[in-house]
């Protein structure tokens, strides 16, 4: 089933999909399944990894590299639990840490990032999402664990958020004061609501 889901998605994206199904010795003769979904999902001259993992471990990751960034765009999303949601709820399910007010904006905008918050109100699905520069390259990525009902659902919105903030990225937007910023996205409509 998930096989299918995988190609499927690789099928819509322009991407090609990988699927290993091996037997891991976990000890004292005993075996374990440990099966990879991957997804190779292209977007401009860069490569969109989706990297799933069941078996023994049941964990997914999503990233990019890209050239190191000019401006400060490092930042990291984090889910809020399901019982402070309970005790405020008001609140969104993801804080945003940046110190790039105009990234700020743009992320909390995404209809990308909306998609996976409404799938993090109704499931166990809690992501860490960040983005920093490292040595050489910046690198875009989202872990998670997939000990929810349907661990397929993040990965296309996923897929739109990284999009989204690689061509953001590539505007070279991030330096202009956030009320011009604000009246440019509003105007340009650079996230597809």
């Amino acid at each position: 089933m998930y096989k299918t889901i995988f190609k499927n998605i690789a099928n819509q994206e322009n991407g090609t999909s990988y699927f290993t199904d091996n037997d891991i010795s976990i000890g004292m003769g005993v075996r374990s399944p440990h099966v990879v979904y991957l997804l190779k999902i292209p977007h401009k001259e860069f490569e969109i990894i989706v990297y799933n993992t069941t078996g023994t471990q049941f964990t997914g990751e999503i990233y990019v590299v890209l050239p190191k960034q000019i401006q400060n765009n490092n930042f990291k999303i984090e889910t809020i639990s399901h019982w402070k949601s309970l005790f405020f709820p008001k609140s969104k399910r993801f804080k945003i840490e940046t110190k790039n007010k105009n990234l700020e904006y743009f992320i909390q905008n995404d209809i990308g990032l909306e998609y996976l918050s409404k799938i993090a109100d109704r499931d166990k699905f809690q992501p860490r999402i960040t983005g920093l520069n490292e040595k050489d390259q910046y690198r875009l990525e989202m872990k998670y664990h997939l000990e929810f009902s349907d661990w397929t659902d993040p990965i296309l919105p996923a897929i739109q958020f990284f999009r989204n903030l690689i061509d953001e990225f590539a505007q070279l937007n991030g330096n202009i004061p956030i009320k011009s910023y604000i009246k440019l996205f509003d105007e340009s409509s650079v996230v597809n609501k």
